[in-house]
């Protein structure tokens, strides 16, 4: 099944017809749109007033650039720094609650990884005799 967008202009046409005295059936024949659609279209706009479609998209970032760059400036003060790390010191800092998933796309979009490091005994260095 194939949806047909309907634009704003589309669908302010159709309101200014509605509003000149146009029933619903002749709307839908005149623009070319299914009646129900013209009914949906109609009855948001006499509920909430709208004419324009909903906004869609992404939800908000939770950072901010320059939120961003403080959390690499803190990794190149101390590259061993844990990501929960970063986490806890984000919500004092900033007081945001971020993931670790958050923190590491942060990097991530600047280039950085992060790796564990580990401690590593000075006996399993030497040479075994």
């Amino acid at each position: 099944m194939v949806y047909n967008k309907i634009s704003n202009e589309r669908r302010r046409l159709i309101i200014e017809a509605y509003n000149r005295g146009e029933n619903m059936k002749n709307l839908s024949t005149m623009f070319d749109v299914k009646y129900n659609t013209v009914r949906k279209i109609v009855t948001v706009y006499q509920n909430e007033g709208r004419i324009n479609k909903n906004p869609k998209g992404h939800r908000p970032k939770k950072l901010a650039i320059n939120e961003k760059e403080q959390i690499c400036d803190w990794v190149d003060e101390n590259c061993t720094v844990l990501t929960k790390t970063l986490r806890i010191k984000c919500l004092e800092v900033f007081g945001k609650n971020v993931s670790c998933s958050t923190i590491d796309r942060c990097l991530r979009e600047f280039h950085y990884t992060v790796k564990n490091t580990h401690i590593i005994p000075e006996r399993r260095i030497c040479e075994i005799r």
